[in-house]
């Protein structure tokens, strides 16, 4: 009996090993400076946008074919050999899934780009996007996007402009003459999203003091690794999200989404998305 246990206590490893093994190489990834140049140098790969269609044709990496996530475990592929496989560069779940899947499929090595279609079009690398005819587009995510971003995407940073014990004067009150009321203490970030780097960004330019977590746009842009990251702007549903988004696009920063509805969504936790 002790034996047979030893062999189990034994198999269990020889799995958890594997296990590890094949998710360490299904998180293989390509940064997109890597792309280009595999580009350039006429590489041979297959490119895989696993976005919706509408997104991939809004814009996408040229020569890139379109297979969403979900289907990519279901559809049948010849053995193409090397795979690049990307999203939107924000939650990278559904592109860990898809690489996966594709892994298991005889003749195909797939990886992951990191940083998505976000960080290459940051990088103004070449893409089906039109110039010049589009109107402002700023990225807005749910409260769900963004809990997925927190758990897969290392390179997400929080920006915060909800201001602690901000004086707030609802319309309602302002058009009867009322009052200004304080405001509620901000949803505490550190438990919402743990591990993930926030920052409490001003919209006064230069502002800079990294140490205190505080910022400006500006002084972002001047700080080591910047461009590199994926921000997330969230605000007290006032609209100074927006503002910085532009603010930050000014100063070169590219990577910017902004929580839709701002402090209501984290009181919500997004409770509101699900009933649409």
């Amino acid at each position: 009996m002790r034996g047979s246990n030893m062999k189990v206590v034994c198999v269990s490893v020889i799995i958890m090993f594997f296990g590890v093994l094949i998710s360490s190489v299904s998180c293989l990834a390509v940064t997109a400076e890597d792309l280009k140049e595999m580009m350039d140098r006429h590489e041979q790969f297959t490119l895989i946008d696993v976005r919706d269609n509408a997104a991939y044709v809004r814009s996408h990496i040229a020569g890139a074919i379109n297979v969403p996530a979900r289907l990519c475990g279901m559809k049948q592929f010849p053995p193409i050999g090397r795979v690049i496989v990307y999203g939107d560069g924000l939650d990278e779940t559904p592109v860990l899934e898809a690489v996966e899947a594709l892994n298991r499929k005889t003749g195909i090595e797939a990886e992951k780009l990191d940083g998505g279609i976000l960080r290459w079009e940051a990088l103004n690398y070449p893409s089906t996007r039109k110039k010049g005819f589009e109107e402002e587009h700023l990225l807005f995510i749910t409260y769900r996007q963004l809990e997925g971003m927190s758990r897969s995407n290392p390179d997400l940073v929080i920006l915060d402009l909800r201001e602690p014990q901000q004086a707030i004067q609802s319309k309602s009150l302002k058009e009867q003459g009322g009052k200004t009321v304080q405001g509620k203490r901000p949803t505490d970030l550190l438990n919402k999203f743990p591990g993930v780097r926030i920052i409490k960004s001003v919209m006064t330019e230069g502002t800079k003091d990294v140490a205190a977590g505080t910022i400006s746009a500006k002084g972002l842009r001047d700080t080591p690794g910047a461009h590199s990251e994926l921000y997330v702007i969230i605000d007290r549903g006032d609209g100074s999200a927006e503002e910085m988004a532009r603010r930050l696009r000014a100063a070169g920063i590219k990577r910017i989404a902004i929580l839709a509805g701002g402090e209501e969504s984290l009181v919500n936790s997004g409770e509101h998305e699900s009933k649409k």
